[in-house]
């Protein structure tokens, strides 16, 4: 990797650190990174603006190089990009910094990444018979429901600055990753800070409303209800043959299930939540 480091960038560099699936080096005082990516170049130059652009707002993600074939390059049948570390020193992310990045309004195409998992679920299910999760039709039901609440919304505030995924023990090395970077709901990166924070055993989701307007209480409840962490444990299950843990989801299905329950509680009271029969179903606690 060294010798293919300075023919794609000029750099001389003396060592490389492999850790998990990146690559850091060190060079005249500067950190870099180098990661995997599936993204082409038009897609890393749009996402090099969304960088330049939010340097303007002082949060500063980390800054793709640019080689002499472009943002990314091709080794040993992967592609990928190298970033220059714009962090002084590693920590655990903050909930003023999800906030800040939340607010930050932008003009950029965006997914429905809902609509597609459940599409690669049911098909994967189709598929293969003897795939043993017997809870998957009760998170496919809550996500079906999710995505009418976000279909009722509609797409016009679909314009904020999100991450595909993010854990309340993130750190500001992940955190700032520009290959993160997703557009969505204002509240999309908050849902997914509070589900993490449940999984941890701490309930912030009503709590964290304040952080929003009324008019994103709409989202921040529907992404709530998407159960991302159940198709993380999938995708690893897929992708990985990582087992899941039926106890523990078990556990889960429980906690979760109340936490929503309140919020739907708390919601129905101050703005005009959908109605959703089975929440009302669930006997009070």
């Amino acid at each position: 990797m060294k010798e293919k480091i300075y023919e794609e960038y000029g750099y001389k560099v003396s060592y490389v650190i492999y850790r998990n699936d990146n690559i850091y080096f060190e060079l005249n005082d500067s950190k870099y990174m180098i990661l995997k990516t599936e993204l082409n170049e038009l897609n890393l130059l749009e996402l090099d603006k969304i960088i330049n652009y939010l340097d303007n707002y002082a949060i500063f993600f980390h800054k793709l190089v640019v080689g002499k074939n472009g943002f990314s390059f091709q080794f040993e049948n992967n592609r990928y990009v190298l970033l220059k570390l714009r962090i002084i020193s590693e920590r655990e992310i903050t909930i003023n910094e999800i906030v800040k990045l939340s607010n930050i309004k932008i003009n950029w195409e965006s997914k429905n990444i809902l609509e597609n998992k459940i599409d690669f679920l049911e098909q994967y299910l189709a598929n293969y018979e003897n795939l043993e999760l017997e809870d998957i039709n009760y998170f496919i039901g809550l996500t079906e429901n999710a995505i009418t609440i976000f279909n009722i919304i509609g797409e016009n505030d679909k314009k904020y600055i999100g991450h595909k995924r993010i854990h309340c023990k993130e750190s500001t090395l992940e955190f700032y990753n520009p290959l993160n970077i997703v557009v969505d709901y204002r509240s999309r990166d908050l849902a997914e800070y509070a589900k993490s924070l449940l999984l941890n055993g701490v309930d912030k989701t009503i709590e964290f409303l304040k952080y929003l307007d009324y008019s994103d209480w709409y989202s921040y409840f529907a992404r709530i209800m998407y159960p991302s962490f159940y198709f993380d444990l999938v995708d690893n299950y897929i992708n990985k043959d990582i087992k899941i843990d039926k106890k523990r989801i078990n556990i889960l299905v429980n906690s979760y299930e109340k936490t929503i329950k309140k919020l739907y509680e708390f919601l129905k009271i101050k703005i005009n939540i959908p109605y959703i029969e089975w929440l009302d179903d669930i006997n009070n606690f």
